[in-house]
């Protein structure tokens, strides 16, 4: 479970069980907010909890060759590669980065019929929380990392078919494999 996911739950959490909360609290997550939110023992047990696993996590990761130099890369943190890794699990049993965009599902296809010929979309036939990953690394990437931020802009602003916004990210998410894999990854 993410970061994020852990904010949206507890502010369901409050927005269910004390729909005034954020009348009294302005943030959720200020000073106040938490000494008050200590008292109840939910908050501080899945804190608590969610430090273990991050700690467990960081420390399975130091054991795996390779993840520090892929710690470096501007945008990728630990929750990223940690998932990364868990859908893609070893990675010396890839010959090519093709073969991780495939098993994402984020391969093209055309969607052509007898004298038609449509657009090219992705597949979707892989891992829909690989695609999901990939996609959701990339959009950080997109404003850290100078190399995604160039082909990013490369990609919505050429000349001859520039993509949509949401096009490039998705075709960003290809490249995103690819670069590990050439790096040793």
């Amino acid at each position: 479970m993410s970061f994020g996911q852990v904010q949206r739950r507890i502010q369901n959490w409050l927005d269910r069980f004390f729909p005034e909360y954020s009348h009294v609290f302005k943030d959720w997550e200020g000073k106040a907010s938490l000494i008050t939110l200590s008292e109840f023992p939910k908050y501080e047990l899945f804190s608590r909890q969610l430090e273990e696993i991050m700690a467990q996590v960081e420390t399975l990761l130091a054991q795996i060759p390779g993840t520090n130099e892929m710690l470096t890369v501007p945008g990728i943190g630990v929750v990223t590669l940690a998932g990364f890794l868990a859908e893609v699990g070893d990675r010396s049993g890839y010959d090519h980065g093709q073969q991780i965009i495939r098993l994402a599902g984020l391969n093209l296809k055309e969607n052509s019929s007898g004298q038609k010929k449509g657009k090219s979309t992705i597949t979707k036939r892989g891992r829909s929380r690989l695609r999901a990953l990939l996609f959701r690394a990339v959009m950080p990437m997109v404003s850290k990392n100078a190399e995604f931020k160039a082909l990013h802009h490369y990609f919505t602003q050429r000349s001859h078919n520039p993509l949509k916004k949401k096009r490039s990210i998705v075709a960003l998410c290809g490249k995103l494999p690819l670069e590990r894999q050439n790096e040793g990854m």
